[in-house]
């Protein structure tokens, strides 16, 4: 798990739809539900519900969406701190 894998969650879980994430950081689908697959392994847990092709943050995901959100921001300020 890496924090642009994080970034991409967060979009993912803001929009719920992969079709527009997708767009939004100008990746495919396919690359982004590989993200989905990778931090749902790493955490052996589902983080979204998926009917059809929709795809909804589940209780565990919006549990995630809250650390991933803290880790990215503080990985954010210390590379603000300390240059890029």
């Amino acid at each position: 798990m890496d924090i642009e894998d994080l970034k991409q969650f967060l979009v993912i879980a803001e929009l719920n739809n992969l079709q527009l994430a997708a767009l939004e950081l100008n990746k495919t689908a396919g690359a982004l539900s590989k993200v989905i697959k990778r931090l749902e392994t790493k955490l052996d847990t589902q983080l979204f519900d998926r009917t059809g092709r929709n795809i909804i943050l589940n209780q565990h995901g919006e549990r995630f969406r809250q650390y991933a959100q803290h880790i990215v921001h503080e990985s954010e300020q210390v590379l603000s701190e300390f240059g890029r």
